[in-house]
Parts: structure tokens; sequence; C-alpha cells
């Protein structure tokens, strides 16, 4: 509601280039968001239809998760503009035929696996290789405020380090 127009004016000031994720909802109930982040050229990347809707409970119905990254997908791009390229499943939370499908759709990068720190290729079944660009785990609100246990200023200090060091 008002924290994200202060990271906007942060990120503007200090000229760092941007990407963040966006689920179908953020897209259709918070629409200037969205609109702000595309006017100032941030790789959106997309994010599930809603935050609390995990691929994981579709572990056993491909088609049931295909509908919800199609559905997510048809939103993502009338809000854009544009197709989407890359992916990153809520709470991390994919199958292992999340990659599959996204790939399958024609995106061109997945953010879902955590055994690297490096960008690499990933075969897939539809023989259209993706890349895996991976997302860091310790660096992460949901990691540092619930597993690590850390107050405000122990956040602060995780994230700090964090922008300190790739500043």
């Amino acid at each position: 509601r008002v924290g994200v127009w202060r990271m906007f004016d942060l990120f503007a000031a200090a000229g760092i280039p941007t990407s963040c994720t966006i689920n179908a909802m953020m897209a259709l109930e918070r629409r200037a968001v969205v609109d702000y982040a595309v006017s100032a050229g941030y790789e959106i990347v997309a994010h599930n239809y809603e935050q609390s809707e995990l691929l994981t409970d579709f572990q056993d119905n491909e088609e049931a998760e295909r509908s919800v990254i199609k559905n997510t997908l048809e939103v993502y791009k009338e809000a854009v503009g544009r197709e989407a390229k890359g992916w990153l499943s809520s709470s991390l939370r994919s199958t292992p035929n999340t990659i599959d499908i996204i790939a399958e759709e024609g995106l061109l990068f997945f953010c879902d696996l955590l055994n690297d720190d490096q960008p690499y290729l990933v075969k897939t079944r539809s023989v259209r290789p993706i890349v895996s660009v991976p997302y860091t785990s310790e660096v992460n609100d949901f990691t540092v405020f619930m597993r690590q246990g850390k107050d405000v200023e122990g956040a602060f200090k995780v994230f700090k380090e964090q922008f300190d060091w790739l500043y």
C-alpha cells in the first residue's frame, strides 16, 4: 500500500535496475503498482495467481497446475503488455512439472531452484531449455523473520549487508 512506493523512490534515486515479482491478484487489485513498474522498465517476473495458492497443491494434477500457470500468464500479459519471460513460484513451491510447463508456455527463465549461485541451462521435456536463475533463500523476508527469528533491526542488517555487497 505505501512501502512499495518508498522502495520505488529509493531504487530510482540510487539508479538501481530492478526486477520484481507480481502475482495475478496483484495485477488485478493493485494495478497502479504494476503500471509503475512497467513504466520504470522493471523486469517483472510472474509469481502465481495468488500468493497463498501453492503449485504443490497440484502435485498430482498437472492439468490443474497448468491451468493456474496459464491463468497467471494471461493476467500478466494483459497487465504488463507483453508475455512473461520468467517465473518464481509462490513460496518456491513448484512441482517436478512446473519447469516443463513454463518452458512449454514459452518462458525463458525459472527462479525456483536453489542448488547453485550461478544461472545454468535446464533441459526440459519439450526439448526447449530454460535458464535457472537461482533464488537466494538466505536473504528473503520469510527466511529472515520466520526461520532465523530476526527482529526488524536484525533483518535490516541482513538486507543492508546484501545490498551493500551487491551495490
